[in-house]
């Protein structure tokens, strides 16, 4: 597999934050924003059609996952198959890649990573359902 350089853009502080891979004139991205309850939402990830298969999306999934681990903090990934995986796909790429899957309600239930240390105790689903709810009203 090809090692891709990957630069991050933003920081914790400004509530962004944006991994590049930067060849020429193409780009590969994945984004992340911090919601008001400190969770980091997965925007997206992109990689150029005639880029695709090469390692490029694993990468930066990788080192999104790399991130979260080193600062502690728990990210949302929704999933929505407009390209070219379907559902089962593309959560099979981010199971594959660091994510986990906690609810089990739907078919569609969101992904997750970080340490679920930050859950409540009590209710290990509590801080889930909370993010849930703030995800719907987007």
């Amino acid at each position: 597999m090809v090692e891709h350089s990957i630069k991050i853009i933003g920081s914790l502080d400004v509530g962004f934050i944006n991994f590049a891979i930067i060849d020429g004139h193409q780009r590969s991205c994945a984004e992340l924003s911090r919601m008001p309850d400190d969770t980091w939402y997965f925007n997206r990830l992109f990689v150029p059609e005639d880029l695709r298969n090469g390692g490029r999306g694993a990468a930066l999934v990788k080192e999104v996952v790399n991130f979260s681990k080193e600062n502690g903090i728990l990210i949302l990934l929704e999933l929505n198959p407009y390209g070219d995986l379907n559902y089962a796909e593309l959560e099979g790429f981010y199971l594959k890649n660091g994510f986990m899957k906690i609810k089990e309600e739907d078919a569609h239930s969101p992904l997750y990573l970080g340490d679920l240390g930050v859950l409540d105790e009590d209710n290990p689903f509590r801080k889930i359902e909370a993010l849930d709810e703030s995800v719907s009203k987007c």
